[in-house]
This record gives structure tokens, C-alpha cells and sequence, in this order.
């Protein structure tokens, strides 16, 4: 995980990481962007959804599909638009005289959610 003063390095100004139980945080101001990477992100949603500026994005990353459908189905309730679902595969491949993908049924999968507040 980057931490602020890393992230200083790639021209980001405007950044609060807020690395605790995000039930409990003291979430002040408004944000552009608000990324989420826990279990239970759809339970949080109405909550932080204040603190997003009006054309803003919810983020989430969960390895669990049973999570996406509530997270969606929150994101949909809160109103939010362009709500997007993506899943992220990784597999290792092989760069020689003839490129492959390495043959193996065990593949990390995981999904991002998106929203817009409009």
C-alpha cells in the first residue's frame, strides 16, 4: 500500500487516506473520489455518499460476486448513475518466440463496481 508521503511523489495534492474502520472514521469534506476495499463496502455507501462531490465516483473492489449485487443494488438505491461492473483476472504469461498464456486453472479474480453521483 502507497502512503501519503509515496503518493506526494505522482503530483497528488488533494489526497486523504483514511486507513481505520471506516464504521467508526470521522469522514470530513467532499471528494471526487472515494475508493473502498473492505467487506461489507455496500453497508457504508449511504453513509459516505454526503461526502461526494456531484459528479463524483464510488469505487469498490471485492473478490466475492455475492458482494457486487449488494454493492450495485446499494449504488442503485443511493441513485447513482453509470454504475459499472468489472471483473479484474490475473494470470501469468509466458514472453518467449511464441507467447502464451501459461496453462493453469488457478487464476486470482476479483471486481471493481462503479458509480456516478449526477
Amino acid at each position: 500500500m502507497l502512503n501519503p508521503p509515496k503518493l506526494k511523489r505522482f503530483g497528488i495534492k488533494n489526497l486523504q487516506v483514511i486507513n481505520k474502520d471506516i464504521f467508526e472514521a470521522d469522514v470530513r469534506g467532499k471528494f471526487d473520489l472515494i475508493t473502498l476495499d473492505m467487506k461489507d463496502s455496500d453497508k457504508i455507501l449511504e453513509r459516505l455518499y454526503k461526502n461526494l462531490n456531484n459528479k463524483g465516483w464510488i469505487a469498490t473492489y471485492s473478490p466475492h460476486i455475492e458482494q457486487v449485487k449488494s454493492v450495485n443494488a446499494a449504488m442503485i438505491n443511493l441513485g447513482l448513475s453509470d454504475i459499472k461492473t468489472v471483473e479484474n483476472i490475473i494470470r501469468d504469461w509466458k514472453v518467449d518466440d511464441f507467447t502464451h498464456p501459461i496453462p493453469s486453472g488457478i487464476m486470482h479474480t476479483g471486481f471493481m463496481v462503479f458509480g456516478r453521483k449526477c
